[in-house]
């Protein structure tokens, strides 16, 4: 990941210090130089044929049109069906924490499954919620949610533009089917904000783990597009 990133990089700068104007670079700025680009390229062989590929783009550059460079950046990129987490990173917030070892923010770290980078609310009965600060109207199309417990069993996703007035956009009265939930919205949005809203849940974890009166969670993840399923998802 640190190769395809420093590749990356490396082509940014050509573009940006060329005086080249062209409709196609509003396109490769939806593509971030940081570690969210590559959330889904965890692929060990898919990710050394795009490092291979951009340093290839990088090596033409004495030679090729900055158009050609332009395309062959944008089609190495898509064909990994690469969508960025537009959460990572971003500011959190959320009704309550049992310790700020579980603070809301380390559920934006990237880390799906670190028992040491999660979301934990304060012990006792909800609803317990936390929100994500997208930084602007961003496109929200889907969002995951990684479960470290299933517990939760009537639960929300909302959107607000505010983080005032907030909006369900998917309501579950029944336990996650997994620890990873992908969630499709019927059509893409534009907000700024995200919550889960989990409103009432047990104590006891269904598949036998420890009782624990609180809601933990590992990840959670925003995109303006569909990124690919992994089998883990339901």
């Amino acid at each position: 990941i640190a190769a395809l990133n420093q590749a990356m990089k490396d082509i940014d700068t050509v573009i940006s210090a060329s005086e080249y104007k062209n409709e196609k670079i509003a396109e490769i700025t939806n593509y971030k130089s940081d570690d969210s680009l590559f959330s889904e390229a965890d692929n060990a062989t898919q990710a050394s044929k795009l490092a291979e590929a951009l340093e290839q783009i990088k090596a033409a550059t004495d030679h090729a049109t900055m158009d050609q460079i332009v395309a062959d950046y944008i089609a190495f990129v898509d064909q990994f069906d690469i969508i960025a987490n537009l959460a990572l990173n971003k500011k959190a917030v959320a009704s309550s924490q049992e310790a700020n070892s579980v603070r809301p923010v380390l559920a934006f770290d990237g880390d799906t499954t670190g028992h040491e980078s999660r979301w934990g609310s304060a012990k006792g009965n909800g609803p317990h919620w936390f929100y994500v600060d997208l930084g602007d109207q961003m496109d929200v199309r889907t969002i995951k949610v990684f479960w470290e417990t299933r517990k939760a069993t009537k639960y929300a996703v909302q959107v607000s533009d505010d983080a005032i007035t907030w909006e369900d956009v998917k309501v579950s009265e029944s336990r996650p089917k997994a620890l990873v939930e992908r969630i499709v919205l019927d059509e893409t949005i534009q907000k700024r904000y995200v919550r889960l809203y989990v409103e009432e849940f047990t104590a006891q974890d269904p598949d036998g783990g420890i009782e624990w009166n609180s809601i933990s969670i590992y990840e959670l993840e925003v995109f303006g597009g569909e990124p690919k399923p992994t089998g883990e998802e339901l």
